[in-house]
Protein backbone atom coordinates (compact mmCIF):
# COMPACT_ATOMS: atom_id res chain seq x y z
CA UNK A 1 0.00 0.00 0.00
CA UNK A 2 2.52 2.54 1.00
CA UNK A 3 4.71 1.49 -2.25
CA UNK A 4 1.61 2.26 -4.50
CA UNK A 5 0.91 5.97 -2.42
CA UNK A 6 4.84 6.41 -3.48
CA UNK A 7 3.95 6.32 -6.82
CA UNK A 8 1.02 8.13 -6.77
CA UNK A 9 2.99 10.98 -5.43
CA UNK A 10 5.84 10.74 -7.30
CA UNK A 11 3.79 10.79 -11.05
CA UNK A 12 1.34 13.60 -9.61
CA UNK A 13 4.54 15.97 -8.70
CA UNK A 14 6.54 15.01 -12.19
CA UNK A 15 2.98 16.16 -13.67
CA UNK A 16 3.34 19.84 -11.54
CA UNK A 17 6.36 20.78 -11.87
CA UNK A 18 6.22 20.06 -16.06
CA UNK A 19 3.12 22.11 -16.11
CA UNK A 20 4.87 25.01 -13.74
CA UNK A 21 7.69 24.69 -16.14
CA UNK A 22 5.56 25.30 -18.93
CA UNK A 23 3.10 28.37 -17.36
CA UNK A 24 7.03 30.11 -16.46
CA UNK A 25 9.30 29.16 -19.58
CA UNK A 26 6.47 29.44 -21.98
CA UNK A 27 5.95 32.85 -23.47
CA UNK A 28 2.22 34.01 -23.36
CA UNK A 29 2.05 34.76 -27.25
CA UNK A 30 3.37 31.21 -27.85
CA UNK A 31 1.69 29.31 -29.94
CA UNK A 32 1.43 26.39 -27.00
CA UNK A 33 -1.01 28.72 -25.01
CA UNK A 34 -3.29 28.39 -28.07
CA UNK A 35 -3.99 24.56 -27.17
CA UNK A 36 -4.22 25.27 -23.72
CA UNK A 37 -7.09 23.29 -23.23
CA UNK A 38 -5.72 20.20 -24.99
CA UNK A 39 -2.64 20.58 -22.58
CA UNK A 40 -4.90 20.66 -19.60
CA UNK A 41 -6.88 17.87 -21.20
CA UNK A 42 -3.63 15.88 -21.33
CA UNK A 43 -2.29 16.35 -18.03
CA UNK A 44 -5.81 15.36 -16.94
CA UNK A 45 -6.00 11.77 -18.57
CA UNK A 46 -2.41 11.46 -17.05
CA UNK A 47 -3.52 11.83 -13.77
CA UNK A 48 -6.43 9.54 -14.33
CA UNK A 49 -4.22 7.33 -15.85
CA UNK A 50 -1.28 7.60 -13.12
CA UNK A 51 -4.18 7.17 -10.40
CA UNK A 52 -5.64 3.97 -11.93
CA UNK A 53 -2.16 2.43 -11.78
CA UNK A 54 -1.79 3.90 -8.41
CA UNK A 55 -5.37 2.38 -8.10
CA UNK A 56 -4.45 -0.95 -9.52
CA UNK A 57 -0.94 -1.34 -7.36
CA UNK A 58 -2.94 -0.72 -4.10
CA UNK A 59 -5.34 -3.37 -4.87
CA UNK A 60 -2.79 -5.79 -5.69
CA UNK A 61 -0.64 -4.74 -2.62
CA UNK A 62 -3.80 -5.08 -0.49
CA UNK A 63 -4.10 -8.74 -2.28
CA UNK A 64 -0.87 -9.60 -1.62
CA UNK A 65 -1.06 -8.61 2.12
CA UNK A 66 -4.41 -10.43 2.54
CA UNK A 67 -2.87 -13.32 1.30
CA UNK A 68 0.17 -13.36 3.35
CA UNK A 69 -2.28 -12.74 6.35
CA UNK A 70 -4.33 -15.42 5.57
CA UNK A 71 -1.54 -17.73 4.99
CA UNK A 72 -0.33 -16.51 8.69
CA UNK A 73 -3.24 -17.24 9.91
CA UNK A 74 -3.48 -20.82 8.36
CA UNK A 75 -0.19 -21.37 9.99
CA UNK A 76 -1.30 -20.46 12.81
CA UNK A 77 -4.12 -22.69 13.00
CA UNK A 78 -2.17 -25.22 11.91
CA UNK A 79 0.59 -25.47 14.30
CA UNK A 80 -2.38 -24.89 17.03
CA UNK A 81 -4.01 -28.25 15.59
CA UNK A 82 -1.18 -29.92 15.40
CA UNK A 83 -0.58 -28.80 19.15
CA UNK A 84 -4.08 -29.90 19.94
CA UNK A 85 -3.30 -33.16 18.29
CA UNK A 86 -0.51 -33.58 20.24
CA UNK A 87 -2.67 -32.91 23.10
CA UNK A 88 -4.87 -35.27 22.70
CA UNK A 89 -2.22 -38.12 21.35
CA UNK A 90 -0.59 -37.94 24.78
CA UNK A 91 -3.77 -37.59 26.27
CA UNK A 92 -5.42 -41.04 24.53
CA UNK A 93 -1.72 -42.22 25.23
CA UNK A 94 -1.70 -41.81 28.92
CA UNK A 95 -5.65 -43.00 29.36
CA UNK A 96 -4.25 -46.11 27.36
CA UNK A 97 -1.25 -46.66 29.37
CA UNK A 98 -2.68 -46.13 32.64
CA UNK A 99 -5.73 -48.31 31.80
CA UNK A 100 -3.63 -51.29 30.20
CA UNK A 101 -1.35 -50.95 33.69
CA UNK A 102 -4.68 -51.71 35.25
CA UNK A 103 -5.86 -54.61 33.57
CA UNK A 104 -1.60 -56.25 33.60
CA UNK A 105 -1.56 -55.96 37.17
CA UNK A 106 -4.78 -58.00 37.19
CA UNK A 107 -3.72 -60.79 34.79
CA UNK A 108 -0.49 -60.81 36.74
CA UNK A 109 -2.03 -61.33 39.81
CA UNK A 110 -4.62 -64.08 38.85
CA UNK A 111 -1.65 -65.65 36.44
CA UNK A 112 -0.15 -66.18 39.60
CA UNK A 113 -2.80 -67.90 41.15
CA UNK A 114 -3.32 -69.88 38.22
CA UNK A 115 0.59 -71.78 38.67
CA UNK A 116 -0.12 -71.86 42.09
CA UNK A 117 -2.72 -74.08 41.24
CA UNK A 118 -0.87 -76.09 38.81
CA UNK A 119 1.97 -76.28 41.43
CA UNK A 120 -0.10 -77.15 44.06
CA UNK A 121 -0.90 -79.91 41.80
CA UNK A 122 2.58 -81.84 42.67
CA UNK A 123 1.63 -82.96 45.85
CA UNK A 124 -0.33 -86.16 45.96
CA UNK A 125 -4.24 -85.90 46.02
CA UNK A 126 -7.65 -84.78 44.78
CA UNK A 127 -6.02 -81.42 43.24
CA UNK A 128 -2.81 -83.63 41.38
CA UNK A 129 -5.32 -86.45 40.33
CA UNK A 130 -8.01 -83.61 38.62
CA UNK A 131 -4.71 -81.84 36.86
CA UNK A 132 -3.05 -84.83 35.75
CA UNK A 133 -6.85 -86.40 34.55
CA UNK A 134 -6.53 -82.50 32.15
CA UNK A 135 -2.98 -83.21 30.81
CA UNK A 136 -3.85 -87.20 30.34
CA UNK A 137 -7.22 -86.37 28.45
CA UNK A 138 -5.97 -83.45 26.62
CA UNK A 139 -3.40 -86.16 24.68
CA UNK A 140 -6.59 -88.41 24.31
CA UNK A 141 -8.59 -88.50 20.98
CA UNK A 142 -12.01 -87.09 21.66
CA UNK A 143 -10.39 -85.48 24.87
CA UNK A 144 -11.58 -82.39 23.97
CA UNK A 145 -15.02 -81.50 25.34
CA UNK A 146 -13.71 -82.73 29.09
CA UNK A 147 -10.81 -80.63 28.47
CA UNK A 148 -12.90 -77.63 28.06
CA UNK A 149 -15.65 -79.06 30.84
CA UNK A 150 -12.28 -78.53 33.34
CA UNK A 151 -10.93 -75.42 32.61
CA UNK A 152 -14.61 -73.00 31.63
CA UNK A 153 -15.89 -74.29 34.95
CA UNK A 154 -12.80 -73.45 36.69
CA UNK A 155 -13.13 -71.01 39.36
CA UNK A 156 -9.23 -70.20 39.07
CA UNK A 157 -8.68 -70.71 35.68
CA UNK A 158 -11.87 -69.90 33.84
CA UNK A 159 -11.35 -66.20 35.86
CA UNK A 160 -7.84 -65.82 33.99
CA UNK A 161 -8.78 -67.05 31.05
CA UNK A 162 -11.29 -63.99 30.96
CA UNK A 163 -9.17 -60.86 32.30
CA UNK A 164 -6.57 -62.41 29.68
CA UNK A 165 -9.13 -62.00 27.12
CA UNK A 166 -10.30 -58.62 27.66
CA UNK A 167 -6.93 -57.64 28.03
CA UNK A 168 -5.81 -58.04 24.60
CA UNK A 169 -9.34 -56.76 22.87
CA UNK A 170 -8.81 -54.31 25.05
CA UNK A 171 -5.29 -53.65 22.93
CA UNK A 172 -6.70 -54.28 19.81
CA UNK A 173 -10.13 -52.43 20.27
CA UNK A 174 -8.53 -49.29 22.67
CA UNK A 175 -5.30 -48.59 20.86
CA UNK A 176 -4.24 -44.93 20.76
CA UNK A 177 -3.13 -44.90 17.07
CA UNK A 178 -5.85 -45.88 14.47
CA UNK A 179 -5.23 -48.12 11.99
CA UNK A 180 -3.64 -50.90 11.30
CA UNK A 181 -0.63 -50.85 14.45
CA UNK A 182 0.16 -54.84 14.87
CA UNK A 183 3.63 -54.04 15.59
CA UNK A 184 3.09 -51.24 17.99
CA UNK A 185 0.60 -53.40 19.98
CA UNK A 186 3.38 -56.15 20.03
CA UNK A 187 5.23 -53.74 22.10
CA UNK A 188 2.59 -54.05 24.72
CA UNK A 189 1.43 -58.08 24.27
CA UNK A 190 4.69 -59.88 23.68
CA UNK A 191 6.47 -58.73 27.29
CA UNK A 192 3.27 -59.71 28.57
CA UNK A 193 2.68 -63.31 26.69
CA UNK A 194 6.76 -63.66 28.15
CA UNK A 195 5.66 -63.49 31.60
CA UNK A 196 3.30 -66.43 30.94
CA UNK A 197 4.59 -69.82 31.69
CA UNK A 198 4.73 -72.62 29.33
CA UNK A 199 2.26 -74.68 30.84
CA UNK A 200 -0.58 -71.89 31.49
CA UNK A 201 0.12 -71.28 27.75
CA UNK A 202 -0.86 -74.32 27.13
CA UNK A 203 -3.91 -74.14 28.83
CA UNK A 204 -5.10 -70.39 26.61
CA UNK A 205 -3.81 -72.73 23.82
CA UNK A 206 -6.63 -75.33 24.80
CA UNK A 207 -9.53 -73.03 26.27
CA UNK A 208 -9.12 -71.13 22.95
CA UNK A 209 -10.14 -74.36 20.90
CA UNK A 210 -13.85 -73.87 21.95
CA UNK A 211 -14.92 -72.12 18.96
CA UNK A 212 -17.33 -74.74 17.67
CA UNK A 213 -20.68 -74.41 19.60
CA UNK A 214 -23.26 -71.80 19.51
CA UNK A 215 -22.90 -71.24 22.63
CA UNK A 216 -18.85 -70.63 22.69
CA UNK A 217 -19.77 -68.21 19.83
CA UNK A 218 -22.08 -65.72 21.36
CA UNK A 219 -19.85 -65.80 24.38
CA UNK A 220 -16.39 -64.90 22.25
CA UNK A 221 -14.49 -67.26 21.80
CA UNK A 222 -13.72 -67.07 17.98
CA UNK A 223 -12.49 -63.38 18.97
CA UNK A 224 -10.14 -65.10 21.57
CA UNK A 225 -8.87 -67.40 19.08
CA UNK A 226 -8.46 -64.48 16.60
CA UNK A 227 -6.56 -62.56 18.85
CA UNK A 228 -3.88 -65.19 20.14
CA UNK A 229 -3.36 -65.68 16.31
CA UNK A 230 -2.95 -61.99 15.47
CA UNK A 231 -0.15 -61.47 18.44
CA UNK A 232 1.31 -64.39 17.97
CA UNK A 233 1.08 -65.64 21.40
CA UNK A 234 2.51 -69.19 20.82
CA UNK A 235 5.37 -68.67 19.02
CA UNK A 236 7.47 -69.88 21.75
CA UNK A 237 5.31 -72.25 23.45
CA UNK A 238 6.27 -75.74 23.78
CA UNK A 239 2.69 -78.02 24.08
CA UNK A 240 4.16 -81.11 23.71
CA UNK A 241 5.63 -80.66 27.19
CA UNK A 242 3.96 -77.86 29.00
CA UNK A 243 5.73 -78.59 31.83
CA UNK A 244 9.45 -79.16 30.64
CA UNK A 245 9.45 -76.84 27.56
CA UNK A 246 13.15 -76.66 27.43
CA UNK A 247 13.47 -81.04 27.71
CA UNK A 248 12.58 -80.49 23.57
CA UNK A 249 15.35 -79.83 20.77
CA UNK A 250 14.15 -78.81 17.78
CA UNK A 251 16.24 -80.79 15.50
CA UNK A 252 15.45 -83.55 13.41
CA UNK A 253 15.87 -85.99 15.66
CA UNK A 254 11.90 -84.98 17.64
CA UNK A 255 10.86 -86.17 14.30
CA UNK A 256 9.78 -89.81 15.92
CA UNK A 257 8.58 -88.01 18.84
CA UNK A 258 5.68 -86.26 17.40
CA UNK A 259 4.98 -88.83 15.37
CA UNK A 260 4.26 -90.68 18.57
CA UNK A 261 2.35 -87.24 20.02
CA UNK A 262 0.00 -86.98 17.10
CA UNK A 263 -0.74 -91.07 16.99
CA UNK A 264 0.23 -93.13 19.57
CA UNK A 265 -2.23 -95.67 18.70
CA UNK A 266 0.02 -96.78 15.33
CA UNK A 267 -0.56 -100.70 16.69
CA UNK A 268 -4.06 -100.32 17.70
CA UNK A 269 -4.58 -99.31 14.02
CA UNK A 270 -3.01 -102.78 12.46
CA UNK A 271 -5.13 -105.06 15.24
CA UNK A 272 -8.60 -102.34 14.53
CA UNK A 273 -8.15 -102.44 10.98
CA UNK A 274 -7.71 -106.75 11.12
CA UNK A 275 -10.89 -107.18 12.92
CA UNK A 276 -12.66 -104.76 10.76
CA UNK A 277 -11.70 -106.90 8.21
CA UNK A 278 -12.70 -110.11 9.58
CA UNK A 279 -16.56 -108.83 9.62
CA UNK A 280 -19.30 -108.94 6.97
CA UNK A 281 -19.67 -105.77 7.05
CA UNK A 282 -16.16 -103.93 6.87
CA UNK A 283 -15.58 -100.08 7.74
CA UNK A 284 -12.79 -98.50 8.26
CA UNK A 285 -11.21 -98.24 11.67
CA UNK A 286 -11.65 -94.79 13.60
CA UNK A 287 -7.97 -92.74 13.22
CA UNK A 288 -7.75 -91.47 16.91
CA UNK A 289 -5.77 -88.14 15.72
CA UNK A 290 -7.88 -85.02 16.87
CA UNK A 291 -6.84 -84.41 20.40
CA UNK A 292 -6.35 -81.53 21.73
CA UNK A 293 -2.74 -81.46 21.65
CA UNK A 294 -2.74 -82.67 18.08
CA UNK A 295 -5.26 -79.84 17.44
CA UNK A 296 -2.76 -76.79 19.30
CA UNK A 297 0.10 -78.45 17.63
CA UNK A 298 -1.39 -77.82 13.89
CA UNK A 299 -4.02 -74.81 14.44
CA UNK A 300 -1.10 -72.26 16.41
CA UNK A 301 1.80 -71.10 14.67
CA UNK A 302 4.46 -72.60 17.52
CA UNK A 303 7.88 -74.21 17.01
CA UNK A 304 6.74 -77.46 16.18
CA UNK A 305 4.05 -76.61 13.93
CA UNK A 306 6.33 -77.81 11.01
CA UNK A 307 6.93 -80.97 12.61
CA UNK A 308 3.11 -81.64 13.52
CA UNK A 309 1.93 -80.95 10.05
CA UNK A 310 4.97 -83.63 8.69
CA UNK A 311 3.82 -85.98 11.46
CA UNK A 312 0.25 -85.74 9.84
CA UNK A 313 1.72 -86.55 6.54
CA UNK A 314 4.36 -89.39 7.86
CA UNK A 315 1.34 -91.17 10.05
CA UNK A 316 -0.90 -91.07 6.49
CA UNK A 317 2.11 -92.81 4.57
CA UNK A 318 2.86 -95.34 7.26
CA UNK A 319 -0.65 -95.84 8.20
CA UNK A 320 -0.64 -96.84 3.98
CA UNK A 321 2.18 -99.62 4.42
CA UNK A 322 0.23 -101.15 7.35
CA UNK A 323 -2.67 -101.46 4.99
CA UNK A 324 -0.65 -103.32 2.75
CA UNK A 325 1.63 -105.43 5.63
CA UNK A 326 -2.33 -106.50 7.74
CA UNK A 327 -3.20 -107.50 4.05
CA UNK A 328 -0.36 -109.60 3.26
CA UNK A 329 0.06 -111.05 6.73
CA UNK A 330 -3.50 -111.87 6.98
CA UNK A 331 -3.37 -113.96 3.83
CA UNK A 332 -0.21 -115.67 5.02
CA UNK A 333 -1.58 -116.77 8.38
CA UNK A 334 -4.77 -117.65 7.09
CA UNK A 335 -2.85 -120.19 4.09
CA UNK A 336 -0.45 -121.07 7.25
CA UNK A 337 -3.77 -122.42 9.01
CA UNK A 338 -5.11 -123.69 5.75
CA UNK A 339 -2.18 -125.98 5.14
CA UNK A 340 -1.56 -126.99 8.70
CA UNK A 341 -5.17 -128.46 8.72
CA UNK A 342 -5.46 -130.04 5.00
CA UNK A 343 -2.03 -131.69 6.23
CA UNK A 344 -3.57 -133.09 9.34
CA UNK A 345 -5.93 -135.40 6.85
CA UNK A 346 -3.02 -137.45 6.22
CA UNK A 347 -1.84 -137.29 10.14
CA UNK A 348 -3.32 -139.59 13.33
CA UNK A 349 -4.50 -138.48 16.82
CA UNK A 350 -5.09 -140.00 20.20
CA UNK A 351 -7.76 -138.66 22.74
CA UNK A 352 -5.03 -139.89 25.50
CA UNK A 353 -2.10 -141.22 26.06
CA UNK A 354 -3.56 -144.37 27.32
CA UNK A 355 -5.11 -144.90 23.55
CA UNK A 356 -3.54 -146.14 20.07
CA UNK A 357 -3.12 -143.41 17.28
CA UNK A 358 -6.31 -143.81 14.50
CA UNK A 359 -6.55 -141.91 11.61
CA UNK A 360 -7.67 -138.09 11.50
CA UNK A 361 -11.03 -138.01 9.34
CA UNK A 362 -12.94 -135.51 8.27
CA UNK A 363 -15.85 -136.30 10.60
CA UNK A 364 -13.34 -135.56 13.15
CA UNK A 365 -12.20 -132.46 11.91
CA UNK A 366 -15.75 -131.57 11.21
CA UNK A 367 -16.63 -132.45 15.05
CA UNK A 368 -14.18 -130.11 16.10
CA UNK A 369 -15.04 -127.01 14.09
CA UNK A 370 -18.68 -127.27 14.86
CA UNK A 371 -17.74 -127.03 18.49
CA UNK A 372 -15.85 -123.80 18.69
CA UNK A 373 -16.82 -121.57 21.27
CA UNK A 374 -18.95 -123.95 23.36
CA UNK A 375 -18.28 -125.72 26.16
CA UNK A 376 -17.74 -129.10 25.20
CA UNK A 377 -15.12 -127.95 22.49
CA UNK A 378 -12.43 -127.76 25.48
CA UNK A 379 -12.22 -131.49 25.25
CA UNK A 380 -10.34 -131.41 22.26
CA UNK A 381 -8.15 -129.61 23.68
CA UNK A 382 -5.95 -132.74 24.89
CA UNK A 383 -5.73 -134.03 21.68
CA UNK A 384 -2.46 -135.39 20.17
CA UNK A 385 -1.98 -135.24 16.72
CA UNK A 386 1.06 -136.26 14.69
CA UNK A 387 2.59 -137.33 11.30
CA UNK A 388 3.18 -140.86 11.38
CA UNK A 389 5.97 -140.02 8.53
CA UNK A 390 7.01 -137.44 9.82
CA UNK A 391 7.70 -135.81 6.30
CA UNK A 392 7.03 -131.92 7.14
CA UNK A 393 9.64 -130.42 9.56
CA UNK A 394 8.62 -128.23 12.15
CA UNK A 395 4.94 -129.97 12.40
CA UNK A 396 5.38 -133.22 13.22
CA UNK A 397 3.35 -133.25 16.02
CA UNK A 398 0.47 -130.38 17.26
CA UNK A 399 -1.67 -130.31 20.11
CA UNK A 400 -5.58 -130.37 19.96
CA UNK A 401 -5.65 -126.58 21.26
CA UNK A 402 -3.43 -125.84 18.03
CA UNK A 403 -5.31 -127.32 15.41
CA UNK A 404 -8.62 -125.72 17.45
CA UNK A 405 -6.59 -122.39 17.12
CA UNK A 406 -6.25 -123.16 13.45
CA UNK A 407 -9.90 -124.27 12.98
CA UNK A 408 -11.71 -120.98 14.87
CA UNK A 409 -9.00 -118.56 12.34
CA UNK A 410 -10.13 -120.18 9.46
CA UNK A 411 -13.60 -119.68 10.73
CA UNK A 412 -12.34 -116.19 11.85
CA UNK A 413 -10.71 -114.98 8.12
CA UNK A 414 -13.99 -116.36 6.42
CA UNK A 415 -14.97 -113.05 4.80
CA UNK A 416 -11.75 -111.87 4.69
CA UNK A 417 -10.72 -114.43 2.43
CA UNK A 418 -13.95 -114.63 0.25
CA UNK A 419 -12.62 -111.00 -0.42
CA UNK A 420 -9.41 -111.59 -0.76
CA UNK A 421 -9.50 -114.14 -3.03
CA UNK A 422 -12.15 -112.48 -5.45
CA UNK A 423 -10.33 -109.66 -5.74
CA UNK A 424 -6.40 -111.82 -6.40
CA UNK A 425 -6.67 -111.36 -9.82
CA UNK A 426 -6.72 -107.26 -9.93
CA UNK A 427 -3.34 -107.00 -8.78
CA UNK A 428 -3.40 -104.64 -5.38
CA UNK A 429 -7.28 -103.83 -6.41
CA UNK A 430 -8.09 -104.17 -2.51
CA UNK A 431 -5.03 -102.35 -1.04
CA UNK A 432 -6.08 -99.66 -3.73
CA UNK A 433 -9.29 -99.86 -2.34
CA UNK A 434 -8.24 -99.45 1.21
CA UNK A 435 -5.69 -97.03 0.46
CA UNK A 436 -8.66 -94.91 -0.78
CA UNK A 437 -10.85 -95.28 2.45
CA UNK A 438 -7.66 -94.91 4.33
CA UNK A 439 -7.12 -90.98 2.07
CA UNK A 440 -10.62 -90.18 2.83
CA UNK A 441 -10.66 -90.66 6.62
CA UNK A 442 -7.50 -88.05 6.55
CA UNK A 443 -9.49 -85.67 4.76
CA UNK A 444 -12.17 -85.85 6.93
CA UNK A 445 -9.57 -85.38 10.04
CA UNK A 446 -7.88 -82.52 8.26
CA UNK A 447 -11.30 -81.23 7.84
CA UNK A 448 -12.15 -82.01 11.23
CA UNK A 449 -8.95 -79.69 12.20
CA UNK A 450 -9.37 -76.75 10.23
CA UNK A 451 -12.83 -76.09 11.88
CA UNK A 452 -10.63 -75.21 15.23
CA UNK A 453 -8.71 -72.78 13.61
CA UNK A 454 -10.62 -69.25 13.98
CA UNK A 455 -8.03 -66.17 12.73
CA UNK A 456 -8.97 -62.44 12.28
CA UNK A 457 -9.36 -62.71 8.44
CA UNK A 458 -11.98 -65.90 8.78
CA UNK A 459 -13.81 -63.34 11.51
CA UNK A 460 -14.02 -60.47 9.27
CA UNK A 461 -14.79 -62.83 6.21
CA UNK A 462 -17.90 -64.13 8.50
CA UNK A 463 -19.16 -60.80 9.52
CA UNK A 464 -19.34 -60.22 5.51
CA UNK A 465 -21.25 -63.11 5.00
CA UNK A 466 -23.71 -62.27 8.09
Amino acid sequence: MRIALKYTVVASVCCLVLLSLMIICVPRTSEVWKAWDQIVAFFSAAGTLVAGVAAMLAAKEAANSAYIARQSMEASLLSAQETLNEARSFNKLSRFENRFAVLLEQHNQYHLQVCEYLDSGLTPGPVADEIDKFFKDSRRHGGLEKCLSFLTGHEIISRYMRTLYHLLKYVKDEFYVDGNAKRLMKNYTSPLRATIRNDVLYLIAVNALNVISPGAILSGYPRYQALLHEFDFFEHAVFTEPHKPNSITFSEQVSWMMDFKIYPGQHNFSVELKKRLQEKNFSFPELEVVSPLALCLVTYDNPLREKAEQALQNLEHTLSVKVEETLAAMAATYQKSRDLIERIYGWEYRATESETFRPVTRALLSEMNESLGRTNGERFNNYHFHDPEELSPGNENASGEMVMVHLDRLKRYANFISKYEENKDIPDHWVRELKTLLNLEFCNIRADMDQYSCTEREQNDASLKS
